[in-house]
Parts: structure tokens; sequence; C-alpha cells
């Protein structure tokens, strides 16, 4: 079996989850969660494998995120040969589309 990483989650936002519209579809990819740890690891990130993407990459992410996922981010711009960091001003990790698609 997979050793994953424990991520502790508010309990604000747990209760929050518990009566989310969404919650039905999180509930029907539960199953896939020991894959997605597998891959995801230590949550290091893989600089070296971004440093092997050739393409443009426009990394984005919101102004009111969570401080280590704005470092991801920045981190991930950063190692991408051709990357580009968007920060959307007063958007958060649920990002707006509206905003996204311009």
């Amino acid at each position: 079996m997979y050793q994953t990483t424990a991520v502790g989650i508010p309990q604000d936002l747990v209760a929050q989850l518990r009566h989310a519209p969404f919650r039905p579809a999180l509930e029907a990819i539960a199953h896939t969660l020991a894959y997605d740890a597998a891959i995801v690891g230590d949550l290091s990130l893989p600089a070296g494998m971004l440093a092997t993407v050739a393409t443009l990459a426009l990394v984005i992410t919101g102004e009111n995120s969570p401080p280590f996922l704005r470092d991801a981010a920045q981190a991930a711009a950063a190692a991408l040969p051709n990357g580009r960091l968007a920060v959307l001003p007063g958007q958060t990790h649920d990002l707006n589309p509206d905003d996204t698609a311009r």
C-alpha cells in the first residue's frame, strides 16, 4: 500500500465541504485518492521534470490563495524553461472562470 503525507485541513473547511453541493462528485472519485497520493508523493516540486517541458506554459494562481499554493505556482513557473506566472488580483485558489478566461 502507498504511504501518504497527512495534510491538516481546518475544521471550518471540513464542515463546509460536508454540505457542499459538489460533495457527491468528490465521493464518486474518492477511490482514486491512493493513485493521487502515489503521484504526488512527498509534495516536493519536480523541478527536474518541469525543466524538460519545452512548450510555453502559463502558471496561474490567485492573489488570495494560501501562501503555499502561491509559492508553488511561483516555483513551477520559475522551473519551466518557458514558464510565465500570472497572479490574478482578488482571486483565491477557487479561481473565477470569467477572470481566468481573460
